[in-house]
């Protein structure tokens, strides 16, 4: 589910801090002109605050430092020079003091945001999407895929023999599978693709962009190995799949995901025969 963030998201931030320094500049710009008798001071604050939320910690550390630079500088220009060296000095530490605490609580503010989000959308015991999640994330998927013409299919997992493993080892062996296949099918997919558990040993996925033989290809993938890590720990665990087809089609997504399980049984069933 954690993904490292590419060239994309780079260039992202670097455009944040860009804008997050030439709002400083504007700021000050603004100050300058309205002079020393109406003050703007909190408009400092604005750039702190928007940068360290939406960007990364060190790029709101940089603004912070930047608008006490210049909230100074302007001081002292307006002042005509008049600022002996040691106030512009201490005017500098005490605003670039509150500056950073502002950046820091910003920041924080916005983890503990992710952090609650990635616990209303987290499977706790897995470390995948929950149905919750699913629901909504490959909601958007399908949508996206049929406006742009992408195959995009829906995938379901359900587990054999997970049972007995519960009943002969107990629910805490049942849970380190649950996290084996979850790594596993983790380490399998791309970074748009969207795994989640949805219940007792039951998974799903949403796959776009890429055609039948490929998605049979990964799920095999998928399949195999989790069946040859469990043959190693000595257990005879291994996991059925089906898959439905999700473009341009009406149905809703739970629709697609019934689809998909009912593809699953039919399989699990011609694997029996």
């Amino acid at each position: 589910m954690y993904r490292i963030i590419g060239q994309g998201g780079q260039l992202k931030k670097i455009i944040i801090v860009i804008l997050g320094l030439l709002s400083v500049i504007l700021v000050g710009t603004l100050d300058i002109y309205l002079g020393a008798y109406i003050s703007i001071y909190l408009l400092y604050v604005f750039p702190i605050v928007l940068i360290s939320y939406f960007s990364e910690k060190y790029s709101g550390l940089l603004v912070a430092i930047s608008s006490a630079v210049m909230w100074t500088f302007v001081d002292w220009y307006l002042s005509k020079n008049l600022y002996h060296a040691s106030s512009v000095a201490i005017e500098f530490f005490s605003r670039m003091v509150i500056f950073l605490v502002i950046s820091i609580m910003a920041y924080q503010s916005r983890r503990n945001n992710d952090q609650l989000k990635r616990m209303a959308y987290t499977d706790q015991k897995t470390g995948a999407y929950n149905y919750r999640a699913f629901l909504d994330l490959a909601a958007r998927a399908l949508s996206f895929a049929n406006r742009q013409s992408l195959q995009v299919y829906i995938a379901y997992f359900d587990m054999d023999k997970f049972k007995k493993v519960n009943d002969t080892y107990g629910h805490s062996r049942g849970d380190e599978v649950l996290v084996a296949f979850s790594q596993i099918a983790l380490d399998q997919i791309r970074a748009s693709d969207i795994f989640a558990r949805i219940g007792g040993d039951e998974f799903v996925l949403c796959v776009s962009g890429i055609n039948e033989m490929d998605l049979n290809v990964v799920l095999g993938r998928i399949a195999q190995k989790f069946k040859d890590e469990m043959l190693r720990q000595g257990l005879e665990v291994s996991v059925t799949f089906g898959y439905t087809n999700g473009l341009n089609r009406n149905e809703d997504l739970e629709a697609l995901i019934h689809e998909a399980d009912v593809s699953m049984y039919q399989h699990k069933d011609s694997k029996r025969a």
